[in-house]
């Protein structure tokens, strides 16, 4: 028969659990998302005015109107046909237009036969196209009364030779001056020219004309700035 330990007896000493030393550090937190809304400051620049909308067409238009002015000054020119002087190489009927090199003022380049532009000698206000005959140093023949005509003989002003042709004096050998060019018009009978106010100084020439318009389209230019007079030398005329 079993005993039972009395009350009196030691107890018995039982392996107490391993303490867990607590932390002083305060735990983590995860932070809370938070949505920031931010607020955009309300625009307050005043609307274009009226000058900074047209700024950009008014640029473009005066770049346009200096480079027209530039091109008509020293490019070439368009003037329109007027006059019979020029006829029949040059008509004055209808939409009849004259191209000319600026280019050419002064008389640079120019060369027997080529039509220039001139200020007229007795109305300086007005331009003239006339043929260059004679170069500075070349005899040209001058009528001594200042009518139409070369070689002695009037030109007529009819459509057809008639009574009004007649011998006329002698006419006059005259040489050009230096600087000067003598122009005459083909149509002698209907062109105030040298003939009348004498060789012309090349500072009068504006120009050279390159091209002949009759009318809008390309294939109604017809070209005049080639070698349209051949000079004849002494040995060739026989």
């Amino acid at each position: 028969m079993s005993r039972l330990p009395s009350r009196s007896a030691k107890a018995i000493n039982l392996p107490s659990k391993p303490r867990i030393p607590t932390s002083t550090t305060p735990p983590l937190r995860t932070p809370q998302s938070s949505t920031t809304t931010v607020k955009t400051p309300t625009s307050t620049k005043p609307p274009p005015s009226l000058f900074s909308r047209l700024r950009p067409y008014f640029l473009l238009a005066t770049s346009f109107y200096c480079a027209g002015t530039l091109i008509t000054n020293h490019v070439i020119h368009i003037y329109p046909n007027t006059g019979p002087s020029m006829a029949p190489t040059v008509s004055s009927s209808g939409s009849t237009y004259t191209i000319t090199g600026l280019w050419y003022a002064g008389g640079r380049g120019i060369k027997l036969g080529d039509i220039v532009q001139v200020r007229h000698p007795m109305f300086p206000r007005m331009l003239a196209g006339k043929r260059v005959v004679g170069m500075p140093g070349d005899f040209v023949v001058r009528g001594r009364d200042g009518e139409g005509g070369v070689g002695g003989r009037k030109a007529s002003r009819g459509l057809v030779d008639g009574d009004e042709e007649d011998e006329q004096e002698e006419p006059e050998m005259v040489q050009v001056p230096e600087g000067h060019v003598w122009l005459n018009g083909d149509n002698l009978a209907w062109s105030r020219d040298s003939r009348m106010y004498g060789a012309v100084p090349m500072a009068l020439i504006t120009g050279k004309s390159l091209w002949l318009v009759d009318g809008y389209w390309p294939g109604s230019w017809r070209g005049v700035w080639r070698d349209q007079m051949v000079r004849i030398e002494e040995g060739d005329v026989g």
